[in-house]
């Protein structure tokens, strides 16, 4: 993010059911796009972010483009680790 940017904190989210084994959630980000894609797709980012507040994210690997795959660890406060991969297709 630029120094000189300005991020509202103020975001629009709705919850809704379409099915009874769907959950639809919609946030609208008053933020950049580029900077919104960055967050969401920058191992670099993702591990300020990525996952309950208390586990610290370990490894932030992904290489989002077809055939790529997504790893990520995070730390639990007792020192468990828990896994998350997956290949893109």
């Amino acid at each position: 993010m630029m120094q000189n940017e300005k991020i509202q904190h103020k975001d629009d989210m709705t919850v809704t059911l379409p099915s009874d084994r769907e959950v639809l959630i919609t946030r609208t980000l008053h933020a950049p796009r580029k900077l919104v894609f960055e967050a969401m797709t920058e191992p670099r980012h993702l591990k300020q972010w990525l996952g309950p507040r208390v586990m610290t994210v370990t490894v932030a690997e992904a290489d989002l483009g077809e055939g790529g795959a997504w790893r990520f660890v995070h730390r639990a406060p007792d020192g468990t680790d828990h896994v998350f991969s997956g290949v893109i297709r």
